[in-house]
Parts: structure tokens; C-alpha cells; sequence
């Protein structure tokens, strides 16, 4: 999550990479995490995503509890709070 908050990201590499795998639960981790960040130049990748996006909802942290509110748009289960996600953008090592 650091990593992703603190780069920039080509969105046609990105687009392009997230087609070659074809992994609709990363793509939603993604383009949630893209949103939450407010992202810069991060809107054709979240149209990607918003088109990739299918009714089973995914653990935000794959290896988390089973626990969380359910994120709609993303369908995310967000075992990781939102206060959670700001602290490790913002951790410094």
C-alpha cells in the first residue's frame, strides 16, 4: 500500500498489465486504492475498473480477518480501516 501511495503510475501500463493477468480482485484493490488516494491522472484506469468490476465482493487485504464494512463501488470487503490505510501511506522508513 505505501508503494502504490507514494509513485506514480502509468494508467496505460497499468490497464495494460491488469488485461494480461486478468485478475478482477486486484483491479478492484487498485482502483479503490487509486480512489482513497486521490490518485493524480488516475481516471482512465478507474473507467477500466469501473467496467472489470463484478458482483462478488474480495478482501481488501487478501490475507485479513473476515471482518469489515462492504465497499459497493469496488466491491470490497474492507478488512483494513480507512485510518489503517492513511497510516501506511504515511509511514516513513
Amino acid at each position: 500500500i505505501q508503494a502504490f501511495c507514494n509513485t506514480e503510475l502509468d494508467q496505460d501500463k497499468l490497464i495494460s498489465y491488469c488485461r494480461a493477468i486478468q485478475n478482477i480482485s486486484v483491479i478492484k484493490r487498485i482502483a479503490f486504492l487509486g480512489e482513497f488516494v486521490e490518485k493524480k491522472k488516475f481516471g482512465r484506469f478507474l473507467k477500466y475498473a469501473e467496467k472489470e468490476v463484478n458482483a462478488r465482493y474480495v478482501f481488501l487485504d487478501p490475507f485479513g480477518s473476515d471482518k469489515g464494512a462492504f465497499n459497493s463501488k469496488w466491491k470490497l470487503r474492507m478488512n483494513i480501516s480507512e485510518e489503517e490505510i492513511k497510516s501506511i501511506c504515511n509511514k516513513s522508513y
